[in-house]
């Protein structure tokens, strides 16, 4: 007679479903940074010509610029051991250093990276029916869920062209089979490499042209033309807020007075705007909203916004109500929520509802450079009148000269 297994202890399976979740959020993270890598490859060659070369020793870089005690500034530690511990962390740690080689501010990226993660975990925690992948193969269900849910951009080009696309394809069936909505995942992914793209191009600096093939031009013929260096704020301001905006390269947001200068705005119009926001919000809103760091740039908006006639109170009373969705989350992002909140009253047409979400804008997704025209291009005519700003579904469209 056999003795009977011992009865498993109650809180086994739950351990295992934690773990489970922990190691589904960072398999989403690293497939995050395999696209943000194949996006910042493809955005180097298309701003620059050619790939960054990277040095030799970029290993122990790795090692010391992002070590566990830095990282565990920016991610949770359950997400951080489970990096940490990969056999393919040296690669993970790799594309972050090339990542802020690139330009792009990792004290920003890292936290949303975090964010979507924890969403990851979270969706499998709770998940009792995992789904089973449909299509004739991973590659061409990927391949088909890519198309179907990110718009044609270089974000999207440059993850179906790049040599992992079989293994961001497997990725995203092994997590889809564990019931996470990998459309959210890539929409987050889509987002982060629009940012990259927008950094890298941020970055670029002026630089001689090749000679010409058959007689280099004189000295006194080259002219290298002299452009404002692209400031932080300007570069890491890039998103929804400024999407349709011509912002100034060195935008400087330290000094308020300097930065509304620099976006048009004048004293007189901007004492006009505060006082419409303080008409359409409640007092502690209206005050969190123009002490923002980022204000200048929503005032930008509004003062292009008021020329046209827009009923900018009517826009904003829309996010008044206390039950507004942009109330709920953590205090500590409250500011960040508030901005974007109206960001999408102002460029969401009155009879229609506000969204509920992060909305992806093919305008932005097209976006390949904040380097200014050097030259206002010739316009066509139009054949009819453009509908004015509160009517339009995304961001005013960019005027040339404003914000100079």
């Amino acid at each position: 007679m056999t003795t009977p297994a011992p009865a498993q202890l109650s809180g086994e399976p739950f351990s295992e479903a934690l773990s489970e979740a922990a190691q589904a959020a960072a398999m989403s993270v690293r497939l995050i940074l395999t696209i943000a890598d194949a996006v910042r490859r493809a955005s180097q060659k298309h701003h620059h010509g050619q790939e960054q070369d990277l040095p030799e020793d970029i290993g122990q870089m790795a090692e010391s610029w992002w070590s566990a005690d830095e990282l565990g500034k920016h991610l949770p530690a359950s997400l951080l051991d489970h990096l940490t511990t990969s056999p393919d962390w040296p690669v993970t740690a790799r594309r972050l250093v090339s990542l802020s080689r690139a330009g792009v501010d990792l004290t920003q990226f890292l936290p949303n990276l975090a964010t979507m993660a924890a969403g990851v975990e979270r969706a499998v925690a709770t998940n009792t029916a995992p789904t089973k992948t449909e299509g004739n193969g991973t590659d061409r269900w990927a391949d088909h869920l890519l198309r179907t849910t990110l718009p044609d951009s270089l974000v999207r080009d440059a993850i179906l062209a790049s040599p992992t696309w079989p293994d961001i394809a497997a990725t995203m069936s092994r997590l889809h089979d564990q019931g996470i909505d990998v459309t959210r995942i890539l929409t987050d992914a889509h987002t982060a490499g629009l940012r990259i793209d927008q950094a890298i191009a941020a970055a670029i600096t002026p630089t001689t042209a090749p000679a010409a093939a058959a007689a280099p031009a004189p000295a006194a013929a080259v002219a290298v033309p002299l452009v404002p260096e692209v400031s932080a704020d300007a570069r890491n301001l890039w998103g929804p807020l400024t999407e349709g905006l011509n912002i100034p390269r060195d935008l400087d947001l330290g000094d308020r007075a300097r930065a509304l200068e620099q976006l048009g705005v004048t004293p007189p119009a901007h004492r006009t705007l505060v006082s419409q926001v303080n008409e359409a919000l409640p007092q502690r809103d209206a005050a969190l909203l123009v002490s923002s760091r980022q204000w200048p740039v929503l005032a930008h908006r509004m003062h292009h916004m008021a020329e046209d006639g827009a009923p900018l109170a009517a826009h904003l009373a829309r996010i008044a109500p206390g039950t507004a969705s942009w109330r709920t989350g953590p205090p500590s992002e409250t500011t960040a929520r508030l901005l974007l909140a109206a960001h999408h009253a102002l460029t969401t047409p009155l009879d229609q509802p506000l969204p509920t979400g992060p909305r992806v804008s093919t305008t932005a997704a097209r976006s390949r450079s904040t380097t200014p025209d050097t030259a206002t291009p010739k316009q066509p005519a139009p054949t009819e009148p453009a509908a004015p700003a509160h009517r339009r579904t995304t961001a005013p469209a960019p005027r040339q000269g404003r914000g100079r």
